[in-house]
């Protein structure tokens, strides 16, 4: 078995039925089959709708999968889902890990049922793991093979299993699962060790001296099957991939529209705090610029959602990957193709009506704030991205992300001038996007707005133009000043985000061709 046999002729149904929520049974199998058969959705539409037929899925074809927040398919009709995607890559060999867990016992003899006439009518090996299965599960076996502490116990057909162990000297009594009475006999939990390892022992001699009767023969190949592969465009995966995320991000409440609506209601919290700000009095310029920290820096903290919710999707597109319905590289590229829109429409919420409605911005620099806001929150999901695949447990990536956040929200230039810094803190004030976005903001805001000239009454005099207000203000603050510095500025949020990604995509691509290795079969010698 190598990696390749595997993505091309396997299959892994896994224990958790993880489907896309917002997507209907049928729109899952329709993306599977445009991704396992690289054809587009009209030439794949006959094969779904019959095998949603085969698998019983007429009813609920139309119905969402669902999640824990909303009702969906039942346990059964997700694990018959599931079968139904394996079956559409058409696979020589599908392992299914704990294919009745959480059915109830008829749902549970259904399913095998099924899974046992797939086998029969489509030339499958499935190879499954299972525990206490019913009496009516365990008879639907070909073959069984009986583990104890990773150490096999009995390894040959379902029915002469009860026949060895009564050889052995524990007979079954009849109207018994045989299936509870195995398990019985090798539970070193509830009787003792020594009894489990006498059926162990047993069992190793019996195979040692099965095995000599028959010669081993060298494999002239390690890769099995036909060598017939899976061949699809990167063109063809990444349009379904785009398609497949977009349709998703649409309806999913939370991930990207509810940021979005998080981003309006906050910064609009915020202007309306600074109500004052809108006037154009030179008491009034510290609090603008302040506007434009709280504009930015709150939005940015809201990445920490996205570390979370990205690891829920990372962990889905990982099973994908394994399984050879998608390649890493087609996902990464439909990924960050989805973004680039979404962070600019981020950025019309949260500046339009806070910044430009409410609190009276220099509207002919709208564009120029937008882009600058939406490029420095693209850094900070693409550092969210890179901490989200880091580590297996999201919430580690979580307070990463906020770490990260607040370095960059307390050294980005504000709140203590860059020379006070000391290494190594510096680094932070470079490497953080919040320093850049702040600065070409106020910059922006600033430079050709025009302020009442002072009076003898104005407590701060900063300047009327633009330019005089922002060398004014970096009198105090040296992060600001009238050098234009936005595409130095652009370029640097966008570096950062490019090596967040990149960081992101060598984890990503890291993972998913990882592979568990096997040292080979426990000694006997060691069973005493």
């Amino acid at each position: 078995m190598t990696t390749q046999a595997f993505t091309n002729h396997c299959y892994v149904v896994q224990q958790q039925d993880a489907h896309w929520a917002f997507l209907t049974c049928r729109e899952t199998l329709m993306f599977a089959a445009e991704l396992y058969l690289g054809k587009p959705a009209a030439e794949v539409a006959g094969q779904v709708d019959a095998l949603i037929g085969t698998m019983g899925l007429d009813s609920c074809k139309n119905t969402r999968c669902g999640n824990q927040f909303m009702q969906g398919l039942s346990g059964g009709q997700k694990r018959r889902l599931s079968i139904a995607i394996a079956l559409i890559k058409q696979p020589k060999l599908i392992f299914l890990d704990e294919p009745t867990s959480g059915l109830d016992a008829a749902a549970a003899a259904n399913i095998m049922v099924a899974i046992k006439d797939l086998a029969a009518s489509s030339n499958l090996i499935i190879v499954a793991t299972i525990h206490q299965p019913s009496s009516k599960v365990y008879k639907n076996f070909d073959q069984v093979m009986l583990l104890s502490g990773g150490r096999e116990a009995y390894c040959g057909t379902a029915i002469d299993a009860a026949d060895y162990f009564s050889s052995l000297g524990w007979p079954m009594n009849e109207n018994t699962n045989p299936a509870e009475f195995f398990l019985d006999l090798v539970n070193a939990d509830f009787i003792p060790q020594s009894e489990v390892n006498k059926i162990l022992i047993a069992w190793s001699v019996k195979r040692d001296l099965v095995n000599k009767h028959f010669e081993i023969i060298e494999p002239e190949s390690t890769f099995i099957g036909d060598g017939t592969g899976i061949n699809r465009s990167m063109c063809h995966e990444s349009f379904v991939m785009f398609y497949r995320h977009a349709l998703l991000s649409a309806r999913d409440p939370v991930f990207y529209i509810g940021r979005a609506m998080i981003f309006l209601v906050a910064n609009v919290y915020f202007a309306l705090v600074y109500w004052e700000a809108r006037q154009l009095e030179q008491d009034q310029v510290f609090n603008r610029m302040y506007l434009c920290i709280w504009y930015i820096g709150v939005a940015a903290n809201m990445g920490v959602v996205a570390v979370f919710a990205l690891n829920a999707e990372y962990k889905s597109v990982h099973k994908e990957i394994k399984n050879g319905m998608v390649k890493p590289e087609s996902y990464l590229f439909a990924k960050s193709l989805l973004e680039i829109p979404v962070m600019f429409i981020f950025a019309i919420f949260a500046l339009t009506i806070p910044a430009y409605a409410i609190s009276d911005f220099y509207l002919p620099h709208y564009f120029s704030n937008v882009f600058v806001w939406a490029v420095s929150i693209y850094a900070w999901e693409s550092l969210a991205q890179a901490l989200s695949v880091a580590f297996e447990n999201p919430l580690l990536g979580m307070m990463q992300f906020m770490g990260c956040w607040f370095s960059g929200f307390l050294f980005c230039g504000v709140f203590i001038p860059r020379d006070d810094i000391h290494w190594p803190f510096k680094l932070f004030y470079y490497t953080f996007p919040l320093k850049n976005a702040l600065r070409s903001m106020v910059y922006v805001e600033f430079i050709d707005n025009t302020f009442p000239e002072c009076t003898t009454s104005d407590v701060l005099c900063f300047g009327a133009d633009g330019k005089t207000i922002l060398d004014s203000v970096g009198n105090i603050y040296e992060l600001f000043s009238s050098k234009d510095t936005y595409g130095e500025d652009i370029a640097c949020l966008l570096a950062i985000a490019f090596v967040c990604k990149a960081v992101y995509f060598a984890i990503l691509i890291k993972k998913s061709r990882s592979t568990s290795r096997f040292d080979g079969p426990l000694d006997p010698a060691s069973i005493s």
